[in-house]
């Protein structure tokens, strides 16, 4: 019974471990198109009342990176998506009509 106790308490470290790992700060998004297909790492922050979604992905062992800001007026109504090709070094802030990669509350309900 001793032996069976030491067990589960050595086990529960381990599974805490596990649990924080299934919710990554880091998401990968997967695109495909023509064939090729590109892994872009994302981050999602919150600045002040801004939504920044920060991506990077390494090409030609160069890493590349970029933004897309999405204001409150966006988040809340926008209707449409934005289909701007992340290019290196561009931090874009989305016209209040758009979002990149979600959609909007109004459009949710």
């Amino acid at each position: 019974m001793k032996k069976l106790l030491n067990i589960l308490l050595l086990s529960l470290p381990l599974s805490f471990v596990q649990a924080q790992t299934v919710f990554p700060d880091t998401l990968i998004y997967v695109y495909k198109l023509h064939g090729q297909t590109r892994k872009y790492q994302t981050t999602f922050e919150e600045r002040k009342d801004t939504l920044v979604l920060n991506w990077g992905i390494e090409r030609n062992t160069k890493w590349q990176a970029g933004s897309y800001k999405m204001t409150p007026e966006s988040r809340k109504s926008a209707s449409s998506l934005t289909y701007l090709q992340p290019e290196d070094g561009n931090y874009i802030t989305l016209n209040p009509s758009e979002t990149f990669g979600m959609i909007s509350q109004s459009a949710f309900r």
